[in-house]
């Protein structure tokens, strides 16, 4: 393997701000309406086998943060005891202490982990946990304040609750090693990625190149590389407290590269890539509120906060010309366009919503830019419990300094495996 080799990823770092916007609407955008909702069940199912993946998780942080500490030279225990509860959005960015970890991803950590404890059976949403729960269960594990918990757009101020999202997550991150200083134990986290030499499809690439002496072998058909050391505290009854993460340089140079065009792609993870487009004013109105949900969650715009809570759902409602601005500034679309939405309520000019429905995994192939024109080629899939579905696709932006606009998108035919 030569130094620099550029090698492909898939569903490598998702930024944690990106997930979040994965887990915190959860439902489907197209066809949803309060008079006929899908139901919940159906809904988990249909995120590749998600409760399934929310019992193996329950599982994992159970055998980690209540119980004896686990055998460190077992590094499959390790990373189900201390790294699996975290996801894989508390992962990709430093933090020096619990209080810096965004505030959603904690939240998002008690419905993923399901540390209130609730039937596998029961929606955890039914009902919404009392915030006094939610607070204890998590300040069991993080050093945070109830204060700072309660800035969450999660946090419903009136009725003193919180509303629990989980997400099914890849987690590509796993121990290297393990080593125990006193009550403290640190832990060598890594990123796995495919073996370049091994995949199938050698031919596909992306942007971003890393040094083979970084690499270390892990499995059969896979190499992992260090992203960073996460240190974790047992307490006088083996409780489990989460202490610090610190990212390696080489790790967040490489994160670095990719943001730089991630953040145009994963928008067609959502609706925008549901069809070929090549004027914006044909996108369907659905689309364009969806695609705020995802700038909310990229951290370009701020979910709002002291809204009126929508009844069924029990999210927010957006008002519209906060939506509205923030959509507009990227594609070329009107008011009159995007509230046309069901999902828009003229009485109150605001928009509600039930979900952002299944998102895609991306990866980008290639990257041309002249001028201001940018195109990005992808790969795009979709991964569920009964099949994989694959497209090729490329979208057209024009790029200005920070500023960028959506131009086109061709989705080619989807393959079924």
């Amino acid at each position: 393997m030569k130094e620099g080799i550029i090698m492909r990823v898939k569903g490598i770092l998702k930024a944690a701000a990106g997930l979040l916007a994965g887990a915190m609407l959860l439902g489907s955008c197209t066809g949803v309406n309060k008079q006929n909702p899908v139901p919940v069940g159906e809904l988990l199912s249909s995120q590749a086998q998600g409760s399934s993946g929310q019992e193996s998780k329950a599982a994992a942080l159970s055998s980690g943060t209540n119980s004896a500490p686990v055998d460190l030279s077992d590094i499959e225990a390790v990373t189900k005891a201390y790294v699996a509860p975290l996801g894989d959005y508390c992962l990709c960015y430093p933090w020096a202490s619990a209080s810096e970890i965004q505030v959603n991803h904690l939240i998002s950590i008690c419905g993923d982990n399901n540390l209130l404890n609730r039937p596998a059976d029961v929606n955890l949403n039914t009902p919404d946990p009392s915030a006094a729960e939610v607070e204890a269960a998590l300040q069991r594990h993080f050093d945070v304040s109830a204060d700072y918990l309660r800035t969450s757009w999660m946090y419903n101020k009136k009725a003193q609750t919180y509303h629990l999202y989980t997400h099914k997550q890849e987690l590509p991150f796993r121990a290297i090693s393990a080593t125990q200083k006193g009550s403290r134990i640190e832990i060598e986290v890594g990123l796995t990625v495919p073996d370049p030499g091994k995949v199938e499809d050698k031919e596909a690439t992306l942007l971003a190149g890393y040094a083979a002496v970084n690499y270390r072998p892990y499995g059969k058909d896979r190499l992992i590389f260090p992203s960073g050391t996460l240190t974790v505290e047992l307490t006088g009854d083996n409780t489990v407290k989460y202490v610090s993460y610190k990212c390696s340089e080489t790790f967040l140079k490489e994160t670095e590269k990719l943001e730089r065009y991630k953040k145009y792609a994963e928008a067609f993870e959502y609706d925008l890539g549901r069809s070929t487009w090549n004027d914006a004013a044909k996108l369907e109105p659905d689309a364009l509120v969806v695609y705020y949900i995802y700038l909310c969650g990229t951290g370009e715009v701020d979910m709002p906060k002291n809204t009126p809570i929508e009844e069924y759902f029990g999210n927010p409602y957006m008002p519209a010309k906060e939506l509205e601005a923030a959509v507009m500034k990227h594609l070329d679309v009107t008011p009159e366009q995007i509230r046309k939405s069901q999902y828009y309520d003229k009485k109150r000019n605001a928009y509600w919503t039930g979900g952002i429905g299944t998102t895609a995994d991306t990866e980008i192939v290639s990257a041309k830019q002249e001028g201001n024109r940018l195109t990005l080629t992808m790969k795009d899939s979709i991964t569920s419990s009964e099949a994989i579905l694959r497209w090729n696709c490329q979208a057209v932006l024009e790029v200005d300094g920070d500023n960028y606009r959506y131009i086109s998108y061709v989705k080619e035919e989807t393959t079924k495996e």
